[in-house]
């Protein structure tokens, strides 16, 4: 039972921690984060725009647990992003403004 106290007050003191170091985060940082992370999501396998993306210095973990440089990074998303299958609506022009009913 006591185990049971310790492990919780250690989750709960953990995710204070966290929760208070989140709300610190300067708005430029937020921001600056955010715009990463969009452009990550439109580079797909574009490996010129992800290289411009990724810091030289990076030093990754993969999802198979191995540690990855830049160019292993690359390399790998290109590699998942290639070996997902395309849908059938992919390269279709994208219309989504509404109808009036």
């Amino acid at each position: 039972m006591k185990r049971i106290l310790a492990i919780t007050l250690l989750c709960m003191a953990v995710g204070l921690v966290v929760n208070t170091q989140a709300k610190n985060v300067p708005n430029d940082v937020q921001q600056t984060l955010i715009s990463l992370d969009k452009q990550w999501g439109e580079a797909g396998g574009d490996t010129a725009k992800l290289d411009k993306i990724i810091g030289d210095n990076l030093l990754a973990i993969s999802s198979k647990g191995e540690a990855q440089d830049k160019q292993q990074m690359i390399a790998d998303n290109k590699a998942v992003r290639d070996a997902q299958p395309r849908r059938c609506c992919d390269d279709a022009p994208r219309n989504h403004q509404r109808h009036a009913e």
